[in-house]
């Protein structure tokens, strides 16, 4: 059976029990030899891809990505009044969502 973890935190960056979480929950599936596929969320000293202990993991690269005047018509109206910073990280969780599922 392979399992898929789609978490925003995953080791070399972890900010607090999500990440945690997710690498003991992969980490317990391997020890029952299950495949299992992360994808996660890039950061500037992890590699794009890798192995983490027996867990094949996918860091995508989406930084800083204001999505909100290109898709416009699917962003609920509460997001486009967010700050500009609050739009880039919602750009960047909907291309990561977007990315990760084109690699199922």
């Amino acid at each position: 059976m392979e399992i898929v973890f789609f978490v925003y935190e995953f080791p070399l960056y972890i900010v607090g029990g999500l990440g945690t979480y997710a690498e003991y929950m992969t980490r317990e599936f391997i020890k029952m030899g299950r495949d299992v596929t992360v994808f996660s969320m890039h950061t500037e000293n992890a590699p794009t891809r890798d192995v983490y202990m027996g867990v094949e993991v996918h860091r995508l690269i989406v930084k800083n990505m204001n999505l909100s005047l290109l898709l416009s018509m699917f962003i609920p109206e509460e997001v486009r009044r967010w700050s500009e910073s609050g739009k880039r990280y919602f750009g960047d969780i909907f291309l990561y969502n977007v990315l990760s599922a084109s690699k199922l």
